[in-house]
């Protein structure tokens, strides 16, 4: 899903008609930094942004800019478009997928209030929304992709039955295969659905692994060869007693044999759920234990990364990442093999929803809301979000 990075549950569908998608969505989609140098300019009613005075200015926050959709309007970022444009789309009844550039204060529309905004493809070119099927009775559904620059239609998707459907949508890294998991009625498991944006083809494949039959499929991204499978699923657990509790989030690695994708990897995932491909072999993911660890399929190694890590973001390019560290700091580092270097923190004084890259990888998408406690500490906060509304941020990198 930024990658698309995963959020929580609903971020990317909020009020009227976008409860439709909301009441299907689960999304996807923290120690001790080095410090740096940084002379910030804060862009009105930005909050707080670490500053110090080390010497590392590897992540040198140049500009903090507070996303808005407009003077009481309720709005929401989802990705990034070509130029250092976000995506988002404003809850009101006049505007569907909007655009905002710099100092993204005044988004310009581009599409119509009767479709629902999915997501933007990685690189930034198409957007993903579902639209009522005028062509079609009762209350049918079709998928949308339209241009990022100007809205208009570039694609329909074959769609089935929405109340089949779970969200969210994920596309591979190079915007080539979009995937997301169906459950049919009466199905025993979820099925992998793929479409491909270069041939306008669909595909359907069963999901084979050793899980309960109450097994969720929450996220599932291809690979760019579209061999291999990073799924985040739920599956329940039986406690000491025999009694199912809460389910646990999972990451899994699948490749895809014949008409199935066979799981080769699985491991416990922390309560943020992030999981993303660094190459067509390796993997990065937050455990539950609040490791961030990286498993490559080729030797089946697993290799602790950093420590006390939630949420976290990679760069289109793989070599940065962004996470999240203890309930308010956002940290940035470069990742090269298996460790990540000039680890910097970058923002705090809020608890990250949502962390994307722009495509170029110079500046951040935040989003999120106030920690519990910050009335307790002196962090600074716009007043419009004192009744801890989720806000959002872009960080500009020198």
């Amino acid at each position: 899903m930024r990658s698309v990075t995963w959020r929580k549950t609903g971020k990317a569908l909020r009020g009227g008609m976008l409860a439709l998608a909301l009441a299907a969505a689960f999304a996807l989609l923290a120690g001790c930094a080095s410090r740096l140098r940084s002379e910030t300019v804060v862009i009105p009613d930005a909050a707080s942004a670490a500053s110090t005075d080390g010497i590392d200015t590897t992540f040198e926050v140049r500009s903090i800019f507070k996303v808005s959709f407009g003077e009481r309007t309720l709005g929401y970022p989802l990705g990034w478009a070509a130029g250092g444009r976000l995506i988002g789309y404003a809850n009101d009844t006049e505007r569907g997928f909007v655009s905002l550039a710099t100092p993204y204060r005044d988004p310009a529309v581009l599409s119509d209030p009767y479709i629902i905004p999915l997501g933007v493809s990685p690189d930034g070119l198409l957007l993903l929304g579902l639209a009522k099927d005028a062509d079609a009775k009762g209350s049918a559904y079709k998928l949308k992709l339209l241009a990022a620059d100007d809205g208009r239609d570039v694609a329909a998707i074959p769609y089935a039955a929405l109340k089949w459907r779970k969200y969210p949508f994920t596309w591979s890294d190079n915007s080539r295969y979009l995937a997301y998991s169906v459950r049919e009625p009466e199905a025993s498991a979820d099925r992998i659905e793929v479409y491909d944006a270069k041939t306008g083809g669909t595909a359907s494949y069963e999901w084979t692994a050793d899980t309960s039959s109450s097994a969720a499929i929450v996220s599932v991204k291809l690979s760019n060869d579209s061999a291999k499978a990073l799924i985040v699923y739920k599956d329940d657990e039986k406690s000491q007693d025999g009694q199912l509790r809460e389910g646990r989030s999972y990451v899994m690695l699948a490749e895809r044999a014949g008409g199935a994708f066979e799981s080769r990897y699985s491991h416990p995932l922390s309560g943020a759920g992030s999981a993303d491909w660094v190459n067509d072999s390796q993997i990065v993911f937050a455990g539950a234990d609040d490791t961030l660890f990286g498993y490559d399929a080729r030797n089946g190694a697993l290799t602790v990364l950093a420590e006390g890590t939630g949420l976290f973001s990679l760069s289109a390019d793989k070599q940065t990442i962004a996470f999240s560290r203890g309930d308010d700091t956002v940290v940035a580092g470069r990742l090269q093999g298996n460790n990540v270097l000039n680890e910097a923190v970058v923002y705090q004084g809020i608890v990250p929803m949502l962390l994307a890259w722009s495509p170029d990888g110079d500046r951040l998408l935040l989003e999120g809301t106030k920690p519990p406690y910050a009335q307790e500490r002196a962090v600074p906060a716009p007043a419009e979000d004192t009744d801890g509304r989720y806000a959002s941020f872009v960080l500009q990198f020198r």
